[in-house]
């Protein structure tokens, strides 16, 4: 059963105020992240060798991201009164009273084992007031040890939807494009506590469009390496780049589908866009749309059987929407003279 929230609202309000006169004085309350706070300790995983480094890092970034939170407070690794080694794994053989004396509410622990550059990594949570383990947020992750970061933003997302029901934002990682490294655009990934981005393609060319594929492993780009767009795929594990769509026509974009299975592609033939329907090996499957006018950004529907795209059929760039099929077409949007770059929530 998921724990109701004590604190105030759940929404932070904020209201304009004109102040007239230095005199003035405008207060309020504001209620939500920081209002009330959930005392947790973070400790570190059971290990040995260089698991044993894991796991404090893994304990460390996970305080971290539940502090951030402003629902929690972690409690002061000094007064734990387990110490890694000694750690126990299970409700009927955890010290419940000690840990309720550090005045923690919550508490997560576990082990973590490492061989080959791998990490295997168990993780548990423990309510200490009703002495049990919350089966729903424990978590088991196994990958390269350079994931343990990651490991610990996943834990502190599962922690964070189960006591507030809010999805936690510590897993996020941001794709964007950038001059940074020099005079042309290169994809860079942004993770949620990255000190610097990380600079993932080094095309020496325009970049544009990255999109991330659903599993979060690999992403699309548009690069005109060969000075005229075409579309890429790059897994993240490798930094491999291949062609995400077979033949030598301009891709201006590319989206993939919910379920990662097929691509909608803004594909140029005879100088003309048209959206079109391509499976996971870059093989067209169908041709979408056939206008004159310019049908570009395509966009799923989470149903994965509709899209949305920007076409420019009635004289100016609308959006439209239309089933992947091919039927149904359909325009939205009649307010404005450009109307461009749709995105389906």
């Amino acid at each position: 059963m998921r724990k109701a929230r004590t604190w105030g609202g759940g929404l932070l309000l904020a209201g304009c105020v004109l102040v007239r006169s230095a005199a003035a004085v405008v207060s309020g309350d504001i209620y939500g992240p920081g209002s009330t706070q959930i005392p947790i300790a973070s400790v570190p995983l059971a290990g040995e060798g260089s698991a044993a480094t894991l796991g404090a890092w893994f304990a460390t970034v996970l305080a971290r991201d539940l502090e951030l939170s402003g629902y929690f407070k972690p409690i002061d690794p000094g007064s734990f009164p387990e110490r890694p080694a000694t750690t126990a794994l299970t409700a009927e053989t955890t010290d419940f009273a000690a840990w309720s004396a550090t005045g923690a509410q919550n508490l997560v622990k576990g082990a973590v084992t490492a061989n080959d550059g791998r990490a295997v990594l168990e993780a548990r949570m423990f309510d200490v007031p009703s002495r049990t383990e919350v089966g729903a947020v424990g978590r088991r992750f196994d990958g390269p040890v350079s994931d343990v970061p990651r490991m610990a933003h996943r834990m502190a997302d599962a922690i964070l939807e189960y006591l507030t029901g809010e999805r936690g934002p510590f897993d996020s990682r941001i794709l964007f494009t950038s001059r940074r490294g020099g005079p042309l655009k290169d994809v860079y990934l942004f993770d949620f506590d990255g000190d610097a981005p990380v600079r993932l393609t080094n095309e020496r060319a325009i970049v544009v469009s990255p999109r991330w594929h659903p599993s979060g492993d690999e992403f699309l780009f548009v690069s005109y390496r060969r000075h005229l767009p075409q579309l890429y795929r790059m897994a993240l594990s490798t930094r491999a780049v291949r062609n995400a769509v077979t033949g030598h026509a301009a891709i201006l974009d590319g989206v993939w589908s919910p379920d990662g299975s097929k691509l909608l592609v803004a594909r140029e033939v005879s100088g003309n866009p048209d959206i079109y329907l391509v499976d996971s090996a870059g093989k067209p499957l169908k041709r979408l749309t056939d206008h004159w006018g310019v049908d570009v950004s395509p966009t799923w529907a989470p149903d994965g059987r509709r899209f949305a795209f920007c076409s420019a059929r009635s004289g100016s760039p609308q959006i439209y929407v239309m089933g992947i099929d091919g039927t149904g077409l359909r325009r939205l949007s009649f307010h404005g003279n450009y109307n461009s770059s749709p995105s389906w929530a």
